[in-house]
């Protein structure tokens, strides 16, 4: 940067994870799908991402399947049982992603603040052979109000919520969903 340049110096890269550095919103779309059938309750994709898409596994199933649903816990279980299968391999993080992130963990300090479990987001990103390279996961069980509230990307920052302005600048959040590489597991969108 030059003499006089205003431009803000980004000190930090926080990155959701969820179908923005695991593509994996389809891979959750389809195991959803294919519980809410056996739990007579059928869900489209396009029902899945218009409306539940980025919520967290109680809120989808209270939302989908109701509050009284009698195997709540059991559809989570299985939900997180097949999640895992799917993903074990740390494939839903793609090449593109996995060079960004090394690229920019030689530059600036990393964080992931997601809504998903820890247990499910570790093996995904040591899997992927970026173990190490996130100074802190923020993860669903490290807070409690989930996003879209800032608690985790305050705890990511080490920020309390009086300094939030002034520790904001300079710090990138990566939010924008990947885009899909498994071919009909998006629905259209118009």
């Amino acid at each position: 940067m030059g003499v006089g340049d205003t431009r803000p110096v980004t000190r930090a890269i926080v990155f959701d994870f969820n179908g923005t550095l695991s593509d994996d919103e389809p891979i959750l779309c389809e195991i959803f799908v294919e519980l809410f059938a056996g739990h007579g309750r059928p869900l489209s994709a396009q029902e899945y991402f218009d409306h539940l898409a980025g919520h967290s596994d109680p809120e989808i199933v209270y939302r989908w399947l109701g509050r009284d649903h009698p195997d709540v816990d059991a559809v989570i279980e299985e939900r997180v049982r097949r999640y895992r299968a799917a993903v074990s391999d740390g494939s839903s993080i793609g090449p593109a992603a996995r060079e960004a992130v090394r690229y920019a963990a030689e530059r600036v300090p990393l964080a992931i603040v997601s809504g998903a479990a820890r247990a499910e987001i570790d093996p995904v990103v040591e899997a992927a052979g970026l173990s190490g390279l996130f100074r802190t996961i923020v993860s669903a069980d490290d807070v409690v109000h989930g996003k879209p509230d800032p608690e985790g990307y305050l705890q990511a920052l080490a920020a309390r919520p009086e300094s939030r302005r002034r520790r904001r600048r300079g710090c990138v959040c990566s939010r924008a969903r990947a885009p899909s590489s498994r071919r009909g597991s998006r629905p259209p969108t118009s």
